[in-house]
């Protein structure tokens, strides 16, 4: 078994030696991706509340969105809704940690505007605000 790993490993280290950086298929240069950021703050309810919301687009038009909060161990177990703007675009759950986590990605994650910095809010159930913050210009 060590001996066919080793022997795999082996022809794997020569094949990666004769290839040169300019026969790869991908250039790093092309994986570029833009990224848009907001770092949540805790609202008059929820004042240890803080997290962040990401945005980013590949090269390719891939989006992928996530929203993190932490600091609301006194939310552990309720599920809060996500929202860009006025739009609502997913739910968190949250842990026994106090902390919620939502993933977006492809036609899943929602489509933000160059020209807009819109507002990233969570809520519960009951559109109590949880924590907000604005999001910037992609960088």
């Amino acid at each position: 078994m060590k001996t066919k790993l080793f022997g795999l490993l082996s022809l794997l280290v020569l094949f990666l030696a004769s290839c040169s950086t300019q026969s790869l298929p991908v250039e790093l240069s092309t994986l570029k991706v833009s990224v848009r950021l907001a770092s949540l703050s805790g609202s008059s309810s929820y004042p240890s509340a803080s997290g962040k919301a990401t945005y980013k687009v590949d090269k390719n038009g891939i989006r992928e969105f996530q929203a993190e909060l932490q600091g609301v161990l006194s939310l552990k177990g309720k599920t809060l809704d996500v929202f860009v703007g006025s739009k609502k675009v997913g739910t968190m759950r949250i842990n026994s940690l106090g902390k919620g986590r939502l993933s977006l990605v492809g036609s899943a994650a929602p489509i933000i505007s160059d020209a807009l910095t819109p507002l990233i809010s969570i809520k519960t159930s009951t559109s109590i605000l949880v924590a907000s913050g604005r999001m910037n210009q992609f960088k």
